[in-house]
């Protein structure tokens, strides 16, 4: 009995929702594929040379967008944050977003190009799009930053800060300052998207344009899940005990 009950807690220690999840997307994984109901006309990624490109091809449309999804949701019963590095030097969008099954709830960034060689953040949340005033709020960007995002599960508010000029998160501190905000009430799960969207521009993108690299989530995805399997195994145990 105290064997198994080490093993429990060894399970729970080893499972703590503090762990954090990092890719510097050094190789290949299944963790990040394609998805289908955000793939259109002729765009398409890969990982390569360290990090998430992506690129465009052929005859473009404004319609033209493809997209990666991290393959285990975050819990929205739980809190959570994410960093990730953004480049982007092409007038596409590059985007990271949280949203759930169905796109009716979603939140994120959009780091926008354009021709003159400036470029944008932007908050993207229903009813909230960054290039419409009053409501939209941008931020001045530099080709290359990072963002986090934040999740209180007691108020339901996702937070969205940014810094430029730095796209390791992983390694470094960053200062950050805050974009915008956002009440959902979707209190399921939720899906970590990043991608490319080619609205209104007829440039073909290069992997070495657009990309990401240096994610990092606390905690890890899958943490949750096997903390409460630690705990239930806990519990029978203590129902055995004579």
């Amino acid at each position: 009995m105290k064997n198994n009950l080490k093993l429990v807690l060894l399970i729970i220690a080893i499972a703590s929702p503090c762990r954090a999840y990092e890719d510097r997307f050094d190789t290949p994984t299944s963790n990040w594929q394609r998805a289908s109901l955000l793939d259109l006309g002729a765009a398409d990624w890969s990982i390569s040379g360290g990090t998430l490109n992506f690129t465009t091809y052929g005859s473009l449309n404004s319609e033209d967008q493809v997209h990666i999804k991290y393959q285990t949701p975050f819990s929205n019963s739980q809190d959570w944050s994410f960093k990730i590095g953004m480049n982007n030097s092409s007038t596409a969008q590059l985007q990271v977003f949280v949203g759930n099954s169905n796109f009716t709830d979603f939140f994120g960034v959009t780091l926008k190009g354009y021709d003159d060689g400036s470029k944008i953040w932007g908050a993207e949340f229903p009813g909230h799009q960054y290039w419409v005033p009053p409501t939209g709020i941008t931020a001045t960007a530099s080709q290359q930053g990072s963002i986090k995002v934040d999740y209180s599960a007691s108020t339901g508010v996702y937070s969205l800060f940014y810094t430029n000029g730095g796209i390791d998160p992983i390694s470094n501190t960053y200062s950050w300052t805050l974009l915008n905000s956002y009440t959902t009430p979707e209190r399921g799960n939720v899906n970590l998207y990043v991608g490319l969207n080619i609205s209104y521009t007829s440039e073909v993108v290069t992997p070495s344009k657009a990309y990401v690299d240096n994610f990092t989530s606390v905690p890890e995805p899958s943490a949750l899940s096997l903390f409460s399997i630690g705990l239930s195994g806990l519990a029978i145990l203590r129902r055995r005990r004579p």
